[in-house]
């Protein structure tokens, strides 16, 4: 493909990004969606980087960041995360325990003899429980005091392939959710989300990322519904340096959401290659860096009062190689304004 058709690809990418967030925009700024737990982010590598990955997406997250990236993915891969929550600086919430996971399931169809379908298969959950929460109610005349759990769960179905060779990967995230509050009469409920991602190579160091995400829907045991809003993504990759000991790539993420203003995510990854091959050896060690959330338009007037709560975020990983199988180990911290968090994350690259 020419640089010509490559130029014209990629303006259809950003012209569609500015289609779809032309519609969403009103004069309001919106409040809470509905499975917030799922903004929290997963991987220590992407989360180390400022959430910038949706040009990335190349490991085992990227059912989460970008499904596209399941063309990418050549081995079967495990990930995990695993995070408490600090609440013990929060004000009123000190008996409250958070725990947040994520568990995910990457198999390239080629591994169980589907080689004319291709393409890689993800499963992947994500789960958010809150325990310990203080619930006051009257009773037959008295005030009965207790607790209860609030539990979500979001079960990803993906499915990511090339559609030109190398150089445009196409995939899906349908979500599904579920909500419960114990204790408490008609607090459950269940719904849906869907992404619907793209990855494109301009040229050699250059990679386009597209996203979009229809809000998830939840439907309450009351019949009540609430909705969230659609977000769109837009990431650009500039891979700085390509040599043999050492990569340094920089990322960004544009990103919309219906009723808010214009936001940007942006990271950096520094790569060096020891070249400790064997039976057991490093492969790659990394240090990352990055910026969550900086709102880069004034719609409503709000932009430096949201830009006091920027969230900055570091982090480094390593990739050892044990008896031909990858084993990526990766830690994260951010600098949020309700507590540092700390995430430390595994990624299994087999066969």
């Amino acid at each position: 493909m020419n640089i010509t058709n490559k130029v014209k690809i990629s303006s259809l990418l950003f012209v569609l990004t500015l289609h779809i967030t032309h519609y969403t925009l009103h004069d309001v700024y919106a409040g809470t969606d509905p499975a917030a737990f799922l903004d929290i982010g997963v991987g220590a590598r992407a989360l180390g980087m400022g959430g910038a990955f949706t040009s990335v997406a190349d490991d085992a997250t990227c059912a989460y960041w970008n499904p596209a990236g399941l063309g990418r993915i050549e081995r079967i891969n495990l990930s995990a995360m695993g995070q408490s929550l600090a609440s013990s600086k929060w004000e009123g919430m000190q008996e409250i325990f958070p725990q947040y996971q994520f568990m995910s399931f990457l198999l390239p169809l080629e591994h169980i003899g589907l080689w004319e379908i291709g393409g890689t298969l993800g499963i992947s959950l994500a789960s958010l429980t809150l325990d310990g929460i203080p619930k006051t109610e009257v009773v037959n005349g008295k005030i009965v005091r207790d607790t209860f759990e609030d539990k979500e769960s979001a079960l990803f179905i993906s499915y990511g392939l090339p559609v030109l060779g190398e150089e445009l990967m196409a995939g899906g995230s349908l979500k599904l959710i579920s909500q419960k509050w114990t204790k408490i009469k008609d607090a459950s409920a269940h719904g849906w989300g869907l992404d619907i991602g793209l990855l494109y190579t301009l040229i050699a160091r250059v990679r386009l990322g597209f996203m979009a995400q229809k809000g998830i829907q939840l439907k309450w045991a009351n019949q009540h519904t609430d909705e969230g809003p659609l977000r769109t993504k837009l990431g650009f990759l500039y891979n700085i340096i390509e040599g043999d000991r050492f990569a340094l790539l920089a990322t960004t993420d544009f990103i919309q959401t219906e009723q808010r203003p214009l936001a940007l995510n942006g990271g950096t990854e520094l790569n060096f290659f020891p070249g400790l091959k064997g039976v057991v050896g490093i492969s790659v060690v990394s240090v990352r860096a990055g910026v969550e959330e900086l709102y880069i338009e004034n719609r409503y007037g709000n932009m430096s009062q949201l830009n006091q709560h920027l969230n900055f975020s570091m982090g480094g990983g390593i990739k050892l190689t044990l008896f031909h199988q990858d084993i990526q180990l990766d830690y994260a911290f951010s600098s949020y304004s309700v507590g540092a968090r700390h995430r430390f994350s595994i990624i299994l690259g087999l066969l």
